[in-house]
């Protein structure tokens, strides 16, 4: 049984979400608040399992609720959010600030809602990567903090806060992210285009040709050697495969991508129309490298990264340049844009230039990509479970044996600078 709270100022939408979850029984809504300061008391007292928050609302913000949250009761927190552009800007930063996935309030449906909340309960909290060291100010907001101080009065082993301090979020964070990358030619396009013939792969058992080295583990705090498969290798091409968790894990993996880096990096992440531009402009403000979304016809440049536009998938049918493609042109892909689409084209231009990372996300997106990739010659990453803040799309790649390595989130950037910055 997953236990929820539900947090809105509109009585509409508290409604609304309560309805469409009364067919499920598997979720128990166990709280309602009405703002930020009733969202942080009743996550301390009921601790429930997931929670749905509004962005905008009295006194304290869905934003600053879920800064406050995090810190002091990770709970996984699905961000309610508007498809305006301010709204998906204010969606971004919730998602950088702790909380696991959004849903569009036009686009609020049952099979939606409750889908994403089964998958926020499966999310790690607390354990992926290094605190910024940003709070929000609720030292002034006496009330909020003195009913806190009560709850730890009566025994709650949660919160302790006694000097709770506005800090500035440095613009440089540290680096933590997902990349994948493609090689030669593995996969006939023009049929790609025709009939989308991409299938889930079980289990490795086709892929049993290929020569599989011993697999590398780096957690964070182990020693990254050279190694013989890498230390003559020049990258030309990064891709970069990732869903559920992605914002958070490229605002700390793309700022520590080292300027000099002699690759472009590509980067197909699950994410709807309205949100790709506002996420490239907020990590390009907060990295060495340059940050954009990617345009149609667009020419790769070494030491850029493209962010798939929403509802698009991004093809490099040609060594160094961008074709992006409406999502129906390949309707068997529910995922758009899709990684494997991705990591098929690149395999396809660039073979054993291609450094090829899936990360943290849900589902097997990126399987038959990558696994077409191994065969040309790529270099393959996973990212670690215990890094993941969903391990699904890792987890494909691991089950059938295709990675060379699995890196933890924290030391994703200083491997990719290692093997790319010779």
């Amino acid at each position: 049984m997953i236990k929820l709270l539900i947090v809105d100022d509109s009585t509409f939408m508290r409604v609304k979400i309560r309805n469409l979850l009364e067919s499920e029984p598997e979720i128990k809504i166990v709280g309602i608040a009405r703002d930020g300061r009733d969202a942080v008391k009743k996550t301390l007292i009921l601790k429930p399992d997931v929670i749905t928050m509004d962005i905008n609302m009295p006194d304290i913000s869905g934003i600053e609720a879920v800064e406050i949250i995090m810190e002091k009761c990770p709970t996984p927190i699905i961000m309610i959010s508007s498809l305006s552009y301010s709204g998906s800007k204010i969606t971004l930063e919730a998602l950088e600030k702790g909380a696991v996935d959004f849903i569009h309030k036009d686009q609020l449906s049952e099979e939606i809602l409750i889908n994403k909340i089964f998958v926020a309960n499966s999310a790690k909290l607390g354990t992926t990567c290094t605190k910024t060291g940003s709070t929000i100010d609720i030292a002034s907001k006496t009330d909020l903090k003195h009913d806190i101080d009560k709850l730890s009065d009566t025994g709650s082993d949660v919160v302790k806060p006694s000097d709770i301090s506005k800090k500035k979020v440095s613009k440089k964070k540290q680096t933590t992210i997902d990349i994948i990358h493609p090689d030669e030619s593995l996969i006939n396009l023009e049929n790609v285009r025709a009939k989308s013939t991409y299938r889930e792969i079980e289990t490795s058992d086709e892929f049993i040709d290929i020569s599989i080295p011993k697999i590398s583990t780096y957690d964070d705090s182990s020693e990254i050697p050279e190694d013989s498969l890498t230390a003559n290798r020049k990258f030309s091409i990064i891709g970069i495969g990732i869903s559920t968790g992605g914002p958070k894990a490229l605002s700390h993996l793309l700022p520590n991508i080292s300027p000099d880096i002699p690759a472009s990096i590509v980067i197909a992440q699950h994410i709807p129309a309205a949100f790709s531009k506002p996420l490239a402009e907020r990590l390009d403000g907060a990295s060495n490298i340059t940050v954009k979304e990617a345009e149609d016809g667009e020419f790769l440049i070494p030491g850029y990264a493209y962010l798939c536009p929403g509802g698009k998938h991004m093809v490099i049918e040609h060594t160094g340049f961008i074709t992006l493609y409406d999502k129906e042109i390949f309707p068997n892909h529910h995922f758009c844009p899709s990684a494997s689409i991705l990591m098929s084209t690149i395999a396809r231009a660039y073979a054993d230039k291609a450094l090829c990372i899936i990360m943290t996300g849900m589902g097997s997106d990126g399987l038959e990509g990558i696994a077409e990739a191994r065969k040309s010659g790529s270099y393959i990453m996973a990212q670690s479970e215990n890094s993941s803040t969903i391990f699904g799309m890792p987890k494909a790649i691991i089950s059938n044996n295709l990675q060379h390595e699995i890196v933890h989130l924290d030391r994703m950037a200083e491997r990719i600078n290692k093997l790319c910055v010779k």
